[in-house]
C-alpha cells in the first residue's frame, strides 16, 4: 500500500479496491477502511453542527475553511452529523466528540471520541469524510452498523433507549 498524501499528520491510503486497506495515522494506530468498489451505497454528510464552550455553529463541509477553536491544542468539540445515502432525501443523526490530549481527561463515557493532536478544520473535514466513506456498504443496515462503530447514533443515546422500551 503506497502513501499518496500527507495532510495534518494524517497519511492517506492508495485507494485500491480491497477491504484490507487502512489509514495509518501519525501516532501509529490504524483505521481499517472499506474502499468504495462501485456496488455500495454512497454516503454523504448533509449537515454538521459543532458545539464548543457554549457556542453552537453550523459547519459548511463544502468550504475550505470553517469552524475553528481558539487554539489548535485546546479543542473539545461535540459534533452532530446528519448522514444518509447520497441520493436519498433522509438522514440519521450521529455524534462524536473531538478532543486534543489536553482535554481527553474530561470524559463522556457514552460519547465516541476522536483524539487529535492539533485541531484544524482541514484535519476535521478529512477525518469525517474518510470515516463516513469507510462505512459505505451494500445496504443501509450494513452502513448503519459500520457508522455506529465510529459515531454515536441518535437511537443509541441513553434518553432514546429509555423511550424505545
Amino acid at each position: 500500500m503506497a502513501v499518496i498524501a500527507r495532510t495534518q499528520k494524517l497519511l492517506i491510503f492508495n485507494g485500491r479496491c480491497s477491504s484490507a486497506d487502512h489509514i495509518q495515522w501519525s501516532d501509529g494506530h490504524r483505521t481499517d477502511v472499506k474502499v468504495n468498489c462501485g456496488d455500495v451505497l454512497e454516503l454523504k454528510i448533509r449537515a454538521l453542527t459543532a458545539a464548543s464552550r457554549g457556542q453552537v455553529s453550523y459547519v459548511d463541509m463544502e468550504k475550505h475553511h470553517g469552524f475553528d477553536t481558539a487554539t489548535s491544542d485546546d479543542a473539545d468539540i461535540t459534533l452532530q452529523l446528519d448522514i444518509g445515502p447520497k441520493d436519498a432525501d433522509w438522514t440519521e443523526t450521529f455524534s462524536i466528540r473531538v478532543a486534543t490530549p489536553r482535554n481527553m481527561s474530561k470524559s463522556n463515557s457514552r460519547m465516541k471520541t476522536m483524539r487529535i493532536h492539533s485541531f484544524s478544520f482541514e484535519t476535521l473535514k478529512t477525518y469525517l469524510v474518510t470515516a463516513v466513506a469507510s462505512c459505505e456498504r451494500e445496504t443501509w443496515d450494513e452502513c448503519l452498523d459500520a457508522l455506529r462503530t465510529r459515531f454515536l447514533w441518535e437511537w443509541d443515546t441513553p434518553n432514546k433507549q429509555k423511550r424505545r422500551k
